[in-house]
């Protein structure tokens, strides 16, 4: 078989994956998540990771459905020709936050996605109603004004904002951007006003996520990850993963500061339905 970067024995990196967080209401495990997509080849090099806080898994997939084109799916292609079957990397972590259990599952395609929440959501199949999570961003942002606190270690600052335009026929979206979007003119003396008024409704947000881990040869050296989390009320996150996939471990971290912000809600249908178009 060809060796790359997306092969049996590797994970496709620098890309974003797409998450659902979902709360664990019934007790099961990943074993339990990972018999349900069944179609699982073994890797050899996976990226398995475990800490008194979370679990993260990963695995392969196979398909015979293309959810990419061209290179990418030659890449993905399990004998390497751009033909089926395909090999997927599949991400799956579970926590527990202040008593209650949560899971995180990612995919590196909208399409593959939305294929296996249907299955998974189908007859309440392996998760109930309003068991899948979104965020009140409009209560993430005011959070953010007041400053976020660290949590676990970990820190997250708002870099990133869409806002909806209900009143005003000419605009669709506005969009900030920056280190501090949230401190920004426009916004503290536009924006805000308008948010507070009804009239843009805040409706996407990025936040930058940061967290340090000790070196597990030698606590005297330490290694920090980031990555940008992107939230949105439908429920479909979106992660960036950097070069050997290791600062997704920050997932769990993320989803419990969220927690701690008390601005999850209740999610209904599958997130991914509503993303027309595939994205590698």
């Amino acid at each position: 078989m060809k060796e790359n970067n997306h092969g049996a024995n590797f994970i496709a990196d620098q890309r974003y994956y797409h998450f659902i967080f979902a709360r664990n209401n019934r007790g099961t495990n990943l074993a339990e998540y990972w018999r349900r997509l069944g179609r699982l080849v073994n890797v050899r090099a996976s990226l398995d990771y475990k800490d008194s806080k979370a679990e993260i898994q990963h695995r392969k997939l196979r398909s015979s459905t293309a959810f990419a084109r061209g290179a990418v799916a030659e890449a993905l292609s399990e004998d390497g020709t751009g033909r089926p079957p395909y090999l997927y990397d599949v991400i799956a972590a579970a926590t527990t936050i202040r008593g209650d259990r949560y899971f995180a599952f990612g995919f590196p395609f909208v399409g593959l996605a939305a294929e296996i929440m249907r299955e998974l959501m189908d007859g309440q199949a392996f998760f109930k109603r309003g068991e899948v999570l979104g965020v009140d961003v409009s209560k993430l942002i005011a959070s953010a004004e007041e400053g976020l606190n660290r949590f676990d270690s970990m820190s997250a600052q708002v870099v990133g904002v869409k806002f909806i335009v209900t009143d005003d026929k000419s605009l669709t979206a506005v969009r900030l951007g920056g280190d501090d979007p949230l401190s920004a003119e426009v916004y503290v003396e536009f924006l805000r006003q308008k948010v507070k008024a009804g009239y843009f409704l805040p409706n996407h947000c990025v936040l930058a996520c940061e967290r340090e881990w000790e070196n597990g040869e030698s606590s005297e050296v330490s290694r920090a990850f980031r990555s940008r989390l992107h939230v949105a009320r439908d429920g479909h996150f979106k992660f960036y993963a950097h070069v050997g996939c290791s600062n997704l471990r920050l997932i769990p971290y993320a989803l419990g500061q969220l927690k701690s912000l008390g601005c999850f809600e209740k999610v209904y249908s599958n997130p991914f339905l509503k993303t027309t178009e595939d994205e590698d």
